[in-house]
């Protein structure tokens, strides 16, 4: 669905290519973004909370498989430990 600054100049315009548009037929438009097809969706783990003893924190997030095709590895903020340290990714 288009909304925002994109609908107002469209609207304005009522001219879309060659068809005239109403603002009602621009409503339904819709755009179309292509596909991410190589990535992946990943849980994180903090790797120190469990030898203090204390609760792990996760993380999601999105890796590309042919950029990174090794686990991944980055440095998020623990609120158990009230710290940043090491996650990596679990299956």
């Amino acid at each position: 669905m288009v909304n925002g600054p994109l609908l107002k100049n469209l609207c304005r315009s009522k001219r879309i290519g060659n068809n005239e548009k109403t603002r009602h037929d621009i409503k339904s438009l819709t755009i179309f973004g292509k596909k991410k097809k190589n990535r992946k969706v990943v849980v994180i783990e903090c790797t120190e909370a469990r030898k203090y003893g204390k609760q792990p924190s996760r993380y999601v997030t999105e890796k590309n498989k042919v950029n990174t095709p090794k686990k991944l590895q980055l440095y998020k903020y623990n609120k158990y430990l009230k710290r940043r340290t090491l996650h990596v990714e679990i299956k």
